[in-house]
């Protein structure tokens, strides 16, 4: 997946802006404007893109082909996005989804992503090998990523190859449609596991037309785990195991996150006491 998003700002990008240049003709305001361009996009690109420049200059100057590294004169690559706000499902939100997911069998990819936090890509990744039927939990091994075909790889971090404790509801999903252990649990008839497009087309149908949730994405239901775990009073170190976060840190700040809004909420359920 990294040497793809490589070679795709390279060639794409760097490569006909300044495939033809000599390197002492590059200035940085020229470097500086192609950054700019990448304002629309994800930080990903411009974050390679710094990467790929700062080794090639760095070669340079190791060559005495160039004195200084221009890239060090760069000041900003990153942008700021319109994020979606991260939030936890509303009772009635979550209640359309549970309600969906206990009628429904075909909703079982939304039932992953709810009742265990995944990420698209791990529940893409469970085979049926990896539910540990006695404990009831599921071993989350490998993660499906579309930059690399489709094709099962381990997770990106150590953090992510963990158990993860599977609620009743989705053991009784899971129990109706058991299939042999090397069988992905979302599979094609050739046992293939479902595209990054095909979990789509399931987000679309339903999350967006059956629940009439069109602002919700994926990771909304992720954040919405952890809420759960918060509410329930559950560790944050362990929280941070369930999800596979590589650092207690981004657990704890969502924690802090949601303790500050209680307390706000305390303050004005105090001040609504003293009312007349």
């Amino acid at each position: 997946g990294t040497q793809h998003i490589y070679r795709t700002v390279f060639n794409k990008y760097i490569l006909p802006r300044f495939g033809d240049c000599k390197m002492r003709a590059i200035r940085v305001s020229a470097l500086q404007e192609f950054f700019q361009s990448f304002s629309d996009m994800s930080n990903t690109y411009p974050v390679v893109a710094k990467s790929i420049f700062n080794g090639i200059f760095l070669t340079a100057c190791a060559d005495r082909i160039l004195d200084k590294n221009p890239i060090a004169f760069i000041k900003h690559t990153h942008y700021e996005k319109d994020k979606k706000e991260k939030r936890a499902l509303t009772l009635d939100e979550r209640s359309r989804i549970v309600e969906l997911c206990t009628s429904d069998d075909g909703a079982l990819f939304i039932a992953m992503l709810y009742f265990l936090g995944l990420r698209r890509g791990e529940a893409a990744g469970l085979q049926w090998g990896d539910i540990d039927w006695q404990k009831g939990v599921a071993n989350i091994k490998r993660t499906i990523d579309a930059r690399s075909g489709n094709a099962p790889s381990t997770p990106k971090t150590k953090s992510s190859v963990r158990t993860v404790p599977i609620p009743q509801p989705l053991m009784a999903m899971l129990a109706k449609q058991r299939g042999m252990p090397d069988v992905y649990i979302l599979h094609t008839d050739g046992n293939k596991p479902y595209t990054d497009s095909r979990r789509g087309r399931l987000w679309q149908k339903y999350i967006v037309e059956k629940c009439n949730m069109p602002d919700l994405t994926p990771h909304h239901l992720r954040h919405n785990y952890i809420t759960l775990c918060w509410e329930a009073g559950i560790d944050v170190y362990a929280t941070a195991r369930f999800v596979g976060h590589s650092s207690v840190t981004t657990t704890l700040a969502i924690y802090t996150h949601l303790s500050k809004e209680r307390e706000e909420e305390s303050i004005r359920a105090v001040q609504r006491i003293f009312e007349f």
